[in-house]
């Protein structure tokens, strides 16, 4: 609804596009470190609290908002998966995993223990596969890493580099993502070879 919506640590702002207005606000008391939103198809808003270990559900209408999961440790990216009505999170550990959460129970069940470490951004294309980042345990390097939708193993690698590729965004108009690159303060658009 040309809202633009942010995390930061222990606040969530939206600001409509069209006139950089702040038109939402809410703090939620005792988070650590809220990181990454998405919206499902209902219109509620799912943060990550990468360092409180929770998952929170907002209802931006009137600001309501409750712990949806608390189970996955260090939960990062997220992504609305529609066609399954259910969330997909990434952690950020040493070995990292991808988790399905319930969004009527907020039961998460781990798709696949990934052996790579801290898993940052994570979205899915029009095909199902699924494309995560992750960085090195020294957090000196970073990939942007693609699953097919079996999550089967190994995953392609598409790029590395010390860019520090963080967040990222699935555009399906044109089948690229965008990557928020944390340490070069850049974005970078790769675009999805589909066969």
């Amino acid at each position: 609804n040309n809202v633009l919506y942010v995390a930061d640590q222990t606040q969530i702002k939206g600001y409509t596009i069209s006139t950089q207005a702040e038109t939402f606000s809410l703090s939620i008391p005792g988070t650590s470190q809220l990181n990454d939103l998405t919206f499902d198809q209902d219109g509620y808003l799912y943060v990550s609290d990468r360092m409180g270990d929770k998952i929170f559900k907002i209802d931006v209408s009137d600001s309501n908002y409750s712990i949806l999961n608390k189970s996955i440790v260090t939960p990062n990216g997220m992504f609305f998966d529609a066609p399954n009505n259910r969330l997909l999170i990434c952690n950020t550990i040493d070995s990292s995993s991808i988790y399905a959460v319930s969004l009527s129970t907020g039961v998460a069940t781990e798709l696949i223990k990934t052996g790579y470490s801290n898993l940052d951004g994570l979205v899915k294309d029009s095909q199902g596969n699924v494309f995560v980042t992750s960085w090195s345990k020294d957090w000196q390097n970073s990939k942007l890493l693609k699953f097919n939708s079996s999550f089967e193993l190994p995953a392609e690698e598409l790029l590395n580099n010390s860019d520090g590729m963080a967040d990222i965004y699935y555009n399906s108009a044109n089948n690229s993502i965008a990557i928020a690159n944390w340490l070069a303060k850049s974005i970078t658009f790769f675009e999805i070879n589909t066969p």
